[in-house]
Order: structure tokens, then C-alpha cells, then sequence
């Protein structure tokens, strides 16, 4: 079982120096990057503040636009560290007017999948979610790349009982998750339960620990290295060695840091491998 790292938190290292963050990232024992990628809905006029969030996004190290993406998506591959899939941001929100567009940079660019975030509160959102991404799953499944949801806290907090969450993997029920364990703990839910409820249908772990901030900010939490926080993150190893995860299952996802983040990313390497077996890394 290999281990990844998201680069969204990366954005002032790879900014700095893009080809040494890389490197770096490999010799901690990352084998695998997994980009943001932004895709534009090219039908929509924007507002002039839309079009300025778009040229941030240009200059922006660690959110790409489609354009741009492809380039360094080849470099890193060329250093040694693979690229199997992207997490595939859209603008506007909506994700079925650019699935064409995310499924042939797919194709072009050898991805085994794409993950997507629904960023959805309450039942009506997620209602109104799922019947573009019916359409959507068919699409990528046609073309043999997996679609897979990628949960933030808002998706799994609970009202009367029930979750967003619950609601579109019901309603879908051929795509799978990549599960953010650390997002599903600052919910307030039991990790390794809903790991074993969701099963199979799980098939990449987004690791992230967090510590209590005070703060409004990110539901009151700061991140951290793994094992520095409130993740329990032995438990949840012991109970990945269960699920049919993909070749590289464990997948870093540290959104910032309160000291260096190469730091922290270094002992969150080091504590994955020792919990997968390091030999297996």
C-alpha cells in the first residue's frame, strides 16, 4: 500500500520552489501527488470578481486551472512521483457543465480518477446534487475513470439523525468514496464506525488531524501533523487493513500548519508507513 499527499496546502512551497517541494515529498515516502485542478465553465459570464479569484488562482501553487495543469502534472511524473488522479474543483460550483471537460483531461492525462467535493448542507442541496451526478458517474464510468465524493464536515453532521452524506450515497449507489477521516472527526462522529459502515464503498483515505483552535475558522481547528491532534489514528490503520482501498489508499491532506509544513508532513509520513508497515510503503 502506497501513500499520497494532496497539494493543496503546498501553495507557498511549491510557489518557491516547485521542483525541490516534489522531491522532497518523495524522500519523505510519498510516491503519489494529487493536484487540484480548477475547471471553468466557459458558458458562464463572470463577474469582474470571479475573474479576479481566476487570475489568483493562475498565480496560485497549489490550485491550477485545466490550462495549466497538464505541464505539471507531466513534470511531476517525471521526477518519479506519480499522479494518479485529481481532485477536480469546478467554477461556477456546478459540476455537470464541465464533466466532458474533467473527463478528457482524464483521458489526456492517463488519471484512474477524479474526486469531487458536493459542499452540501442540508437535504434539499444534496437532492438537487444528485440528479446531476447520476448523469455525471455514467459519463466517467463510460469512459473508465472513477468519479469518487470527497466529504468535508458539512456533509456529515447530523440532523434528526441523518447526514448529506448518507443521503447521496443511497441515491448513488455505484460511486465510492475517498473518506476524509479527519473532516468526519471534527463532525463529531466515530471514525472506524463509519468506516465500516461505508465498507467497500470506500476507496481512498484523506488523512488530516487538527487540533482545537478557539476560533471560528475551519469549525474551531487548526491543522496538524498526524498523531499531534484529535485523529485516532491508529484505530483508523488497523480498520483501513479491511477495506479494498486503491493502490495508493492513504492519501495526506493537511490544509495548512501552525509551524513548517514539511515538518509536519514528514512526521505525518513517518506515522502512516509505521501504522501501514513501511516495507508496504
Amino acid at each position: 500500500m502506497k501513500i499520497g499527499v494532496n497539494l493543496f496546502g503546498l501553495n507557498k512551497q511549491l510557489k518557491e520552489d516547485f521542483d525541490s517541494t516534489i522531491l522532497k515529498l518523495k524522500e519523505m515516502g510519498y510516491s503519489s501527488a494529487e493536484p487540484l485542478v480548477i475547471f471553468e465553465n466557459k458558458d458562464v459570464e463572470l463577474s469582474d470578481c470571479a475573474e479576479e479569484l481566476i487570475r489568483k488562482w493562475n498565480a496560485d501553487g497549489s490550485m491550477w486551472m485545466a490550462d495549466t495543469a497538464a505541464e505539471k502534472i507531466r513534470h511531476i511524473r517525471e521526477m518519479g512521483v506519480e499522479v494518479p488522479g485529481i481532485h477536480a474543483g469546478t467554477f461556477p460550483v456546478a459540476l455537470s457543465p464541465v464533466a466532458e471537460q474533467i473527463k478528457q483531461f482524464a483521458l489526456e492525462n492517463n488519471l484512474s480518477y477524479c474526486v469531487f467535493s458536493p459542499q452540501t448542507k442540508t437535504p434539499d442541496e444534496a437532492e438537487k446534487f444528485c440528479e446531476e451526478l447520476k448523469e455525471t458517474v455514467k459519463v466517467f464510468e463510460d469512459a473508465g475513470i472513477e468519479l469518487l465524493l470527497h466529504n468535508h464536515d458539512a456533509e456529515i453532521k447530523r440532523e434528526n439523525g441523518r447526514n448529506t452524506l448518507d443521503y447521496i450515497m443511497e441515491q448513488i449507489p455505484d460511486i465510492r468514496l475517498q473518506l476524509d477521516v479527519g473532516w468526519v472527526k471534527a463532525a463529531g462522529e466515530n471514525v472506524t464506525e463509519m468506516m465500516r459502515s461505508y465498507g467497500e464503498r470506500i476507496a481512498i483515505l484523506h488523512f488530516k488531524d487538527m487540533v482545537e483552535s478557539g476560533q471560528e475558522e475551519n469549525g474551531g481547528y487548526n491543522f496538524t501533523a498526524l498523531g499531534d491532534g484529535i485523529l485516532p489514528l491508529e484505530e483508523i490503520l488497523k480498520e483501513s487493513k479491511t477495506l479494498h482501498l486503491m493502490e495508493t489508499g492513504h492519501i495526506m491532506d493537511q490544509d495548512s500548519s501552525l509551524g513548517d509544513m514539511m515538518e509536519d508532513l514528514k512526521k505525518s509520513a513517518d506515522r502512516l508507513c509505521a501504522g501501514i508497515k513501511r516495507e508496504e510503503c
